[in-house]
């Protein structure tokens, strides 16, 4: 790939694969994220993050074809292939002005304690139902205004609490809740994140982790309940990791 996939004008990179005449739309300051991991050259999770994407611009009413997606996300691979080996977390931002601009970073995978540290928000509440939150873009108001919350306390993330408080999930992290060897995770209705994890896992049926495979189930729980259950965090660049509730 050139070197404009660093700034990532469509009507440059991708020419003729898109058409630029769309019509500006009510959302123009938000930009969809998506971040994967690339791992020997290869996009892990690589289909659901393009169909993740496609679906965003759906949302905001951008209809992106896969086939789009497609040959960007097989251009980053190729462009990859020069970085020496090892995981690189990438993200894409991708603005939905007329022109469909993006942008990427590249970057090494930091080390990240184990058990992962969560505080209970405590400034606002996370809107639920179905809608933006279901999305990776940068609408993040709610996680800004409660990320003093770790440093005060020496957490990790912030534990999102919905409106009728009910966990979502963290501000980078889907939440998984294990009972025996039953597993769960808070339902989209709950305000959360859609993450590529979430829904390999869902579509699969299960979470593996320790060669042990846990049936997997949307459910909803309020703090209090999830206090007696073993708490998992999980995203597709990071896999599963156990966590802790620092309240």
């Amino acid at each position: 790939m050139s070197e404009d996939y660093k700034t990532g004008l469509f009507s440059v990179t991708l020419q003729g694969l898109y058409p630029l005449d769309r019509k500006p739309h009510s959302y123009p300051q938000i930009k969809i994220i998506d971040t994967f991991l690339c791992r020997q050259h290869k996009i892990l999770f690589k289909d659901l993050h393009i169909k993740r994407v496609v679906d965003s611009f759906r949302y905001f009413e951008c209809p992106l074809d896969l086939e789009t997606l497609q040959k960007l996300y097989d251009e980053f691979e190729n462009d990859i292939e020069v970085v020496p080996d090892g995981d690189l977390k990438i993200r894409v931002e991708f603005s939905l002005s007329p022109n469909f601009e993006f942008k990427t970073d590249v970057v090494t995978m930091d080390q990240l304690d184990v058990p992962f540290e969560l505080v209970p928000a405590k400034v606002g509440e996370q809107k639920a139902g179905l809608g933006i939150g279901n999305f990776k873009t940068t609408a993040r108001v709610y996680w800004d205004q409660n990320q003093n919350l770790i440093k005060k306390s020496n957490g990790q993330d912030v534990l999102g609490i919905n409106e009728y408080g009910k966990v979502t999930e963290t501000s980078r992290f889907n939440l998984f809740f294990q009972t025996g060897d039953q597993m769960f995770t808070p339902t989209l209705q709950s305000g959360c994140l859609d993450g590529v994890f979430r829904r390999h896992c869902l579509n699969q049926g299960y979470v593996e982790f320790e060669n042990k495979k846990y049936p997997l189930r949307e459910k909803d729980f309020t703090l209090t309940e999830i206090k007696g259950l073993t708490v998992w965090v999980g995203n597709s660049v990071r896999g599963l990791l156990h966590a802790n509730l620092f309240v």
